[in-house]
C-alpha cells in the first residue's frame, strides 16, 4: 500500500480544490506532538499563484487547533528544498539528523527566537530549540 492510500485509508489525506476540481493535496501523519508532512502536491499550472502556501498556512492552523505543535518533513525531491525554506521551514542541525540531512521543520505555534546575548541579568526559559 502506497503513501496516499495509507493517509487516505487513516482519515489523513486533504485535498484542495477550486472551482470544483482538484489542484492539490496533502498527505501526513500525526504523532503526539507533531505532524510528518509525507506529500503537498499542486498541481503544476496552479504553483505560481501560492496555493501551496496558503493551503498549508490553513493546514497549520489546523493542526495548531488539534494541539500539534511543529510539522516535520524530509525534503523530497531536493530540488523542492529551496520551496520549504520560502515558505518559512526551518532545516533541522545537522548533528540531530546525520542519515537525512534534507529534514526540515515550522513551529505551528508563535515562539520567541533565541539570542546568544551574554547578560548576567538574564532569565532563560529553556536551552532547546523550537522543534524540541
Amino acid at each position: 500500500m502506497g503513501t496516499i492510500e495509507k493517509t487516505f485509508n487513516n482519515k489523513n489525506l486533504v485535498i484542495l480544490e477550486l472551482d470544483g476540481a482538484i489542484i492539490g493535496f496533502i498527505a501526513w501523519r500525526k504523532g503526539e506532538i507533531s505532524a510528518e508532512l509525507d506529500i503537498l502536491e499542486i498541481k503544476p499550472d496552479q504553483r505560481s499563484n501560492e496555493f501551496g502556501t496558503q493551503f498549508l498556512n490553513k493546514f497549520s492552523t489546523h493542526l495548531r487547533n488539534q494541539q500539534i505543535l511543529v510539522i516535520e518533513l524530509f525534503c523530497s525531491p531536493k530540488e523542492s528544498e529551496k520551496f520549504w525554506k520560502k515558505i518559512g521551514f526551518i532545516k533541522f542541525p545537522v548533528k540531530l539528523c546525520l542519515q537525512r540531512k534534507l529534514r526540515y521543520y515550522i513551529p505551528t505555534i508563535d515562539f520567541l527566537k533565541t539570542s546568544n546575548r551574554s547578560s548576567k541579568n538574564k532569565i532563560e526559559l529553556w536551552d532547546v530549540e523550537p522543534y524540541q
